[in-house]
């Protein structure tokens, strides 16, 4: 575990660390293929009638965690309705947060508002930070934490901290009849977003010039690409080990785009890690900052610039009065959510006021999600509205995400990626 622990350390910190946590290059590995799980369609599905109240908290079709523990069945999974949870939350007083959102003080602010008996202790770390953080002080046998929220980008707290009983996932049965399966089989989704291209909406009045991923290989984007570079930012290394899983949407694509089959370097096994060579190879400039991509391709006027951000800068487009949008659709797809999500810690010392701050965050009232619900952030649930602008969730051409391929393809790609720079 403690692996894959720095593995995600990794990920956010810095390359010096990473170099320490990367196995010897080895770019010709072909990607570990598990048995691959149902893919459940991506829309969400329920009524109001489905929602009865009669029903228990673990009457869902969800799948149940890996591992639960005999404190999760009796804290977690425990048939107490709202009413009870409520009033075990106020005898708690207090829960404890970590969040790697700045926007989690807006909501504890809301939560305590609502349930002034009961204090919020949140503390806003960086998703490296909150892994190592939490997984160190659970070893050492602290309690610290009563809830987690955080993306779970390379399947790691699905496999390991869930898989192990480290962590589990809260699915209140009068709310997930409302969040599509797609995003409850491996979460508890709070917001959705994804490592989305920005573009100038000056410069390109008539919509996005990029329709393909192998468009950002020729040479009209050499060097015009802003992105995180993906051995510091999970999200952009996922969504490369993603289209290795989809190499061959990968391949057809090439074929449509240039009318010829693609002709693989040596060292690259699939046609997914000849983009990734090739993309490489074509000078995309590195900025460590979502934001600061952002805020760059919006005041590109004079030259053309593209970028990967997180979709949910797109609210700078109100906020800064920046001419930016997103593409929402591309060649094979656009790639993968990333899907924030809440997680109990197991054994908490505050199982309820977790739970209803949960609760919160997910209810059809909104108030909980309201900080998130920006453009280029979307709830999970059917029925809570979407920010004016946004389009639909399920009309953007996403790939599943597959945690298990994920989880055991990571630090393949992490050793392809460190092969090229060599």
């Amino acid at each position: 575990m403690l692996k894959k622990i720095l593995l995600a350390t990794c990920f956010v910190g810095s390359m010096f660390l990473l170099g320490s946590c990367g196995s010897e290059a080895s770019p010709a590995l072909q990607p570990q293929v598990p048995t691959p799980p149902p893919v459940p369609t991506p829309t969400p599905v329920a009524s109001s009638e489905q929602a009865g109240e009669d029903q228990s908290e673990t009457e869902t079709s969800v799948e149940a965690a890996p591992r639960s523990t005999p404190w999760a069945q009796e804290n977690i999974n425990n048939y107490l309705s709202y009413e009870e949870i409520v009033t075990r939350a106020t005898a708690e007083g207090r829960v404890v947060w970590y969040s790697n959102s700045s926007r989690s003080r807006d909501v504890a602010e809301a939560f305590m508002a609502r349930y002034p008996g009961i204090e919020v202790e949140v503390f806003d770390i960086s998703s490296g930070e909150l892994v190592e953080r939490f997984y160190r002080e659970y070893n050492a046998g602290i309690r610290a934490a009563d809830l987690l929220h955080l993306a779970d980008g390379d399947g790691t707290l699905y496999m390991e901290f869930i898989g192990q009983g480290m962590l589990h996932l809260y699915h209140p049965y009068d709310i997930v009849p409302f969040i599509s399966p797609a995003f409850l089989a491996t979460h508890m989704p709070m917001f959705i977003e994804y490592n989305a291209l920005f573009y100038n909406t000056d410069y390109f009045p008539d919509g996005s010039p990029i329709t393909s991923w192998w468009d950002l290989t020729t040479p009209e984007w050499e060097s015009r690409v802003f992105t995180r570079h993906p051995l510091e930012h999970i999200g952009t290394a996922a969504t490369f080990v993603a289209m290795v899983q989809n190499t061959d949407e990968m391949a057809a694509d090439y074929e449509r785009i240039f009318g010829r089959a693609i002709e693989l370097s040596p060292g690259s096994p699939t046609a997914a890690h000849e983009f990734v060579r090739r993309f490489m190879a074509n000078d995309p400039i590195f900025i460590s900052s979502s934001g600061e991509i952002v805020r760059s391709v919006g005041r590109a006027t004079e030259e053309r610039f593209v970028g990967f951000g997180s979709s949910g800068g797109l609210r700078f487009s109100e906020s800064e009065d920046l001419p930016i949008n997103i593409v929402t659709q591309k060649t094979p797809a656009v790639g993968i959510p990333a899907i924030s999500s809440l997680y109990i810690t197991n054994e908490a010392n505050n199982p309820n006021a977790a739970k209803l701050l949960v609760r919160f965050m997910t209810d059809e009232i909104g108030e909980g999600f309201e900080p998130f619900g920006t453009l280029g952030g979307w709830p999970p649930r059917a029925d809570v509205p979407m920010h004016e602008g946004n389009v639909p969730i399920d009309s953007i051409n996403f790939w599943y995400q597959d945690k298990e391929f994920l989880y055991f393809n990571a630090l393949q790609m992490i050793d392809f990626l460190l092969a090229l720079s060599n």
